[in-house]
């Protein structure tokens, strides 16, 4: 392994320089190319056409609507014959075609989701407006709020001058104000609303990580009390 003062050296970076302004200007005619070792360019600036490497380098664009979304770079043995040359590009297209195929495929699933999201969206403001009796909308909020949120359970609190009270909690017809799981999340609620910022806890922060120490004590404290009597892993 190179030392870091060659890792650094000029005649490397410059390397590096022209390998970068390779792929950046093959990405821009979006053409698959192949260029022989050390082949052309300089140091000067004048080289984006440049192979400073000792291996023949075969490029190929991977491009969606006309828009090249990555690129396949192999280093092959520089001793290769140009139809053997051409015989790889070839593959290498083939491989592009694929993987353009699937990027093209990935994005309509990422746009049909996101339509899908936002026709339930407005479906859930429409059942949330519909009315002004305040126990079904905190129902509804809930409830549906749970499916468009992907969780296992939505709760919502009510400030009642200072103090949060529990009002409503996914698939609960009725929240027992005595228990000391409605008791110790409104206290949790209570000392987060107090720092005026959101608050977000996952399990991996009792193995001791660097976000177990971020958690305020007055918090903590707050916190294990309603993770001990609900056994949630994960809350927001």
């Amino acid at each position: 392994m190179p030392s870091s003062a060659a890792a650094d050296s000029p005649e490397l970076v410059a390397k590096q320089q022209r390998h970068q302004q390779l792929i950046e200007q093959v990405a821009k005619l979006n053409e698959a190319r192949s260029f022989a070792p050390q082949s052309g360019g300089s140091a000067d600036g004048n080289g984006a056409s440049a192979n400073p490497t000792e291996y023949l380098l075969l490029l190929v664009p991977i491009a969606v609507d006309e828009t090249v979304l990555g690129l396949i770079e192999i280093f092959q043995r520089p001793n290769v014959s140009p139809a053997a040359c051409q015989g790889f590009l070839r593959f290498l297209g083939a491989l592009a075609d694929l993987a353009a195929d699937y990027l093209r495929n990935s994005r309509l699933r990422d746009l049909q989701d996101r339509a899908s999201l936002w026709s339930q969206f407005e479906r859930f403001s429409e059942r949330v407006h519909q009315g002004l009796d305040v126990a079904r909308i905190v129902s509804v909020a809930v409830n549906d709020g749970r499916q468009l949120l992907n969780c296992d359970r939505v709760s919502l609190a009510l400030l009642r001058g200072s103090w949060p009270r529990l009002t409503a909690v996914s698939g609960v017809d009725r929240i027992d104000r005595r228990a000391a799981t409605t008791r110790a999340f409104e206290d949790l609620i209570q000392r987060v609303l107090v720092t005026r910022q959101a608050f977000w806890f996952d399990d991996t922060q009792q193995a001791g990580t660097s976000s177990a120490k971020q958690i305020a004590p007055q918090i903590e404290q707050a916190l294990h009390q309603h993770l001990d009597e609900s056994h949630a892993r994960l809350l927001a």
